[in-house]
Order: structure tokens, then C-alpha cells, then sequence
């Protein structure tokens, strides 16, 4: 990769603005470290709500024992995982988060040492893996981070070679003549890349301050096109997991650039971003999350809505967070080796800045959202066992999508009935020498059960794959007391087999869910559609109706229309790959109807939890 210096030099010097507003007089070179988030004033009110709040002071505590139990563990090896180094820097940057927090925090220099020689070790590494810049910029922030906020105790000779490390292995790569893909893009990579090299520029910027400039100022034109993503309403358009790891780096970047030039005006961040947090409070369902597309279907602990929830003045956007912090603090689920909960220190950070702590439920309970893919969101109740509700179109041809229009998810009782399998193991994949990153009609992915339309609770006519490029929009909504409805047109999917598709979905009260498909065959061939939906196997089956049993509860499903209709369950195992993830204990159950030529059909389909016994029909 050929470094283009006279580019930079040449940028800067002409008065490269790239449609920013010019630089405040403020000058990163004359603050001191730290200077990036956690400066004096925020360490200070963080100390001033430990003193006043048992759940932040709780907090406190259990990032100061993380980061002791850092202390005599090994250090960070490099190790690739397929073409990727991300695991490495993922270790990284929680381990500079927590002992650089325990650093500022406790002022003791034990946290500062460890913390060095874990740095050295990533200095000394050739590279940090360019082909796959995710593996950079995470490694990047997190030896900004641990340079910046130890800087006082680093030794002068470890400190430098740090700092060089940061700016040959880190921000240099990114200066090319030719600009990798990522670096105009709109999804989370170009959130993570440019969030992460700016926080290196901040870092080292009076040592190198030509450099660290053009990488900021260019940092806040790109990831400026990210917030596109969330126009209109602030929905995220590769779904939950990939908004927890795009929007919490982007978060990052603006709090950082924050605490450094006072304020966010000059960024101009979009209305549609600012509102994403109510799209995260929203997509989090009673059990789990609307895990559509490459995301797993579990609860995201994330720290981004306690940013929102100060910036909007309302901590309603983090009552779920509240409420997982707290059985979190109990019983964690990441230990203290590996990269899960890096970013864990963050919810500190951004919790204490709120006047009030507080389990404040939400006062909406019906949430929708347009744009790129298309969402709605319905409940009963903000209890942990009320009914919920969820919609999504889309198109697959977009990042991370699936083959999945008209996809719904169902939630009662403490449980998820209706089901997405979500994300596969993308090495496992890759390894076999699929390419899955396609998202053409033609493209490998779509032989994946769990990417194609197969696996998800739609339709499928004559066993085909979806139209890659049609997109699903929602065309109305009703919410009432008495019914919240989303009606979901789903035509551009099923383009060259049916002539038109719509999909409604309702939640009744908190009795019970419906829903409705009409559509109308083309008028060349008869065809064959399958209505089917991903849940467990243990299902009791008669005629038109069906009983579901989960853990000692169940959910009855009913066909109402057609009259003819018969349960029955579809495979919801790999067929094509062997080589595929298995789906235990799960299964398609569904029902097909056959359409002569121009023929119009509707469908009705039934949920209703059983919150006592009752005699199947």
C-alpha cells in the first residue's frame, strides 16, 4: 500500500475543508492528556455521581475489578482468524478501555504499566492487517485511548514507540492514491474506520499535527454520509446488531470531537441520527431483539443509548439498558479475557452525565419507522411477558439483508414464537470458499438457508428465491387501544411470480396476533405458495389449527383462511451446504394453496398465547 504524502501536505495546505465548516480556534495540541471523552471535567462528574447513585457507584466497581483481573493475565498475542485480525484488536481496545478508566479513575499507575506493555506488544506487530481496515481502526482507537488516558505514567520510550505505531500502523494506511471502498461508504464500516483513525489523530496531533488534521477534518466529512442511512425516522438499516456496533463507533466520534471543541454544531448531525435511539428502544422486544438480518437474536447491552438518552433529555431511550445494567453488574456475561463488552466502560461514562437514573418506561408502545427497509413495531405492554409485534421490508440487496420481505417476529409469554435464525458464522462460510458478500440474483449467498427466503416466516412461490432487488415498503399503520396494525406492500419481492403481493400484520389488544396476505397470481402459470414461519418443533397439529409447546407454555395458531388450508411443518435444516449451521429443535410450520392464472387469494392466519388450558378444536 503506497503512502501518498505529498497528497496530504498538498490538502492542507490549500485549506482542505471537504464541506466541513472551518476548524474552531480551539487547538487539540494545547489540551492536555487526557483530552479524548474522559477529560477532567467529565472524570469529575463521573467521581460526583459515584458519590450519589448506588447503580453508577456499582458500575465504578465493577469496571475497577475488571480491570484487575487484567493485570496478570497474558498478554495479547496476534492472531488472525481467517483474513481477519479483528478478535485481536477487539482484545485491544477492552483492555485499554478498562485500564485506561482504572488509570483515571483510582490515579494508580499499576493500571498505567499494564496497560503500556500490552501496547508495546501491538506496536511491535508488522502490521495491523490493512486488507480488512476494521482490524485497524479498532486498533487504532484502542491505542489512542490507552496512549491518551495513561499518557502521564507511560515511560518516554514507550510512549514514542506508541505513538509511531499509531500513526505508521494506523492513520498512514488510510492515505492511498487509491481510496479503499470504505472509505465513502454508509454502513458501519465507514462509521468504525473514520470514528477510529480520528481518535488516533486526536491522540497524537501536536506530534504529527499536518496528518492528524487531514485525518480529522476527513473524518468529519465521511462519516457524515453514514447519517444517511438513518433518514428518515432514524431506522438502521442492518438491523440491531450492526446499529449497536455502527452507531455506538459514530457516537464515540461525536462525544470525542465534543470534548474536545466544546460543541457538535459544526458537525451539523442529522435529526434522523439524533431520533435512531428511539429505533434501538424500539426494535428490543420483551425476549430479545428483532434480529433480522446478520444479527444474532439476543439482547444487545449497548452503551450508545445512554448518549441518546442525555443528549434527547429523556431516559426513557435507556430503560432497557437500565434494567440489563443492573442484572448485568450481577451475573456478567463477558469475562475478562476475549472482546465481548469493550465498549462496557462507555455506559459509565455517558450514565453519569444524567440528572436521573431511573427505570422510566417508554410511553409509546407503537413505534414505525421509513427509509431503506422499512420497520414497525407494536407491543401490549413494556413487561418482560406482553405481546410484541415487529415488520420489516427492505430490499436483500442491501448490506447484511436477507431474502426476508414481509419478515415478522412474535414475542408472548417471555417468549419468542415466531422466529429469525439471524446471522451465520461468516468464517465457517467463507473457509468452504463461498462468496457471501454478493447480493446480486446470482450471488452464492442466497444458497445459505438461513440468507434465502426459505428460512423466513413469508412467503415463497414455487420454491424460488426472492427478488434480490425488490423492496418491501410500508404503505400505512393504525395504532389504537383496541389494534396496531402495519400493512407492508411486498410486490417488488415476488416480481416475474405473482402480480401482487400485500401483507398485514395486527396485534389485537393483548390478546392476540393476525396475519393477512393478499395477492394475485400472474396470469401465464399456475403456481404454488408456501405460508410458513420459523418456530420449535414440538407442535401438535390438527387440520387448520396447531398447538405450540415451549418450555411449559403454549401458543395456538389458526388458519382461518382458506378454509382448506392444512398445518403442516416445512425442514428448517440445510439442504443445499453441508456445511451449514443445523438448526436444532426448530422447524418451518406453515401451509401451501395453489393459484390458477390471474387468480386473487387472501390468507388469515391466527396466534393466540395460551395463558390457560383450552381443547384444540
Amino acid at each position: 500500500m503506497k503512502i501518498n504524502n505529498r497528497l496530504i501536505i498538498s490538502l492542507i495546505v490549500v485549506g482542505f475543508t471537504m464541506g466541513c465548516t472551518d476548524k474552531k480556534s480551539d487547538d487539540p495540541s494545547t489540551l492536555a492528556h487526557p483530552r479524548i471523552i474522559l477529560n477532567t471535567k467529565h472524570k469529575d462528574q463521573i467521581v460526583k455521581r459515584i458519590e450519589e447513585n448506588q447503580l453508577v457507584a456499582r458500575h465504578h466497581q465493577f469496571c475497577l475489578a475488571v480491570a484487575d483481573s487484567m493485570l496478570d493475565i497474558p498478554l495479547i498475542a496476534y492472531k488472525k482468524i481467517g483474513y481477519r485480525l479483528l478478535g485481536t484488536s477487539r482484545t485491544y481496545l477492552k483492555r485499554m478501555n478498562f485500564l485506561g478508566y482504572a488509570y483515571q479513575l483510582t490515579d494508580n499507575p499499576k493500571y498505567a504499566k499494564r496497560a503500556e506493555q500490552e501496547m508495546l506488544v501491538a506496536a511491535g506487530f508488522d502490521s495491523w492487517n490493512p486488507d480488512h481496515f476494521l482490524d485497524v481502526a479498532e486498533m487504532t482507537m484502542a491505542l489512542a485511548i490507552g496512549y491518551d488516558w495513561c499518557y502521564q505514567d507511560l515511560t518516554d520510550s514507550g510512549r514514542q514507540l506508541i505513538l509511531e505505531a499509531i500513526l505508521r500502523k494506523g492513520l498512514l494506511p488510510s492515505i492511498t492514491n487509491d481510496p479503499p471502498w470504505w472509505m465513502n461508504t454508509d454502513n458501519n464500516w465507514g462509521q468504525v474506520c473514520h470514528s477510529g483513525l480520528a481518535f488516533g489523530a486526536w491522540a497524537i496531533y501536536e506530534d504529527h499535527p499536518d496528518t492528524a488534521e487531514f485525518i480529522i477534518r476527513r473524518s468529519m466529512e465521511k462519516i457524515k454520509r453514514s447519517e444517511s442511512s438513518y433518514e428518515p425516522d432514524g431506522v438502521y438499516p442492518e438491523g440491531p446488531m450492526y446499529w449497536d456496533y455502527g452507531t455506538s463507533f459514530h457516537v464515540l466520534f461525536l462525544d470525542a470531537y465534543k470534548s474536545i471543541y466544546g460543541d457538535l454544531e459544526p458537525l451539523d448531525v442529522s435529526e434522523a441520527f439524533m431520533n435512531t435511539g428511539q429505533f434501538f428502544l424500539h426494535v428490543q422486544s420483551p425476549t430479545t431483539v428483532f434480529n433480522w438480518g446478520d444479527a444474532t437474536a439476543r439482547q444487545y447491552f449497548s452503551s450508545a443509548p445512554f448518549w441518546f438518552a442525555h443528549q434527547r433529555e429523556d431516559i426513557s431511550l435507556a430503560y432497557k439498558q437500565v434494567m440489563m445494567l443492573k442484572d448485568y453488574l450481577d451475573y456478567p456475561s463477558f469475562g475478562t479475557e476475549g472482546r465481548n463488552g469493550r465498549l462496557f466502560p462507555f455506559s459509565l461514562i455517558w450514565l453519569s452525565r444524567l440528572d436521573q437514573v431511573s427505570e422510566r418506561k417508554p410511553n409509546i408502545i407503537s413505534w414505525q419507522g421509513k427509509g431503506s427497509v422499512p420497520v414497525a413495531f407494536h407491543r401490549s405492554s413494556w413487561d418482560k411477558d406482553g405481546l410484541y409485534l415487529a415488520i420489516k421490508g427492505g430490499s436483500a440487496s442491501m448490506s447484511h439483508a436477507h431474502m426476508d420481505a414481509g419478515q415478522f417476529v412474535i414475542d408472548a409469554l417471555g417468549i419468542r414464537w415466531a422466529y429469525d435464525l439471524g446471522s451465520h458464522n461468516y468464517n465457517k462460510l467463507e473457509q468452504e470458499g463461498l462468496k457471501i458478500w454478493g447480493r446480486h440474483q446470482a450471488s452464492e449467498r442466497w444458497q445459505v438457508l438461513r440468507y434465502n427466503n426459505l428460512s423466513h416466516n413469508t412467503l415463497t412461490v414455487n420454491e424460488r428465491l426472492h427478488q434480490a432487488d425488490g423492496k418491501s415498503e410500508l404503505i400505512e399503520e393504525e395504532s389504537s387501544v383496541h389494534q396496531q396494525s402495519t400493512v407492508m406492500d411486498m410486490t417488488a419481492a415476488f416480481a416475474g411470480q405473482l402480480e401482487r403481493v400485500i401483507r398485514q400484520v395486527s396485534l389485537i389488544g393483548d390478546q392476540f396476533f393476525i396475519v393477512k396476505d393478499k395477492f394475485q397470481n400472474r396470469d401465464s402459470a399456475a403456481s404454488a405458495v408456501r405460508w410458513a414461519f420459523l418456530t420449535y418443533d414440538d407442535i401438535t397439529i390438527n387440520g387448520r389449527s396447531a398447538m405450540i409447546h415451549h418450555e411449559g407454555k403454549k401458543m395456538a395458531v389458526e388458519v382461518r383462511y382458506p378454509e382448506n388450508a392444512n398445518l403442516r411443518t416445512f425442514s428448517a435444516q440445510p439442504q443445499i451446504l453441508p456445511f451449514e449451521e443445523s438448526n436444532p429443535g426448530l422447524t418451518m410450520l406453515g401451509f401451501e394453496v395453489l393459484l390458477a392464472p390471474e387468480q386473487m387469494d387472501s390468507l388469515e392466519v391466527h396466534f393466540t398465547p395460551q395463558r390457560k388450558e383450552v381443547t384444540m378444536r
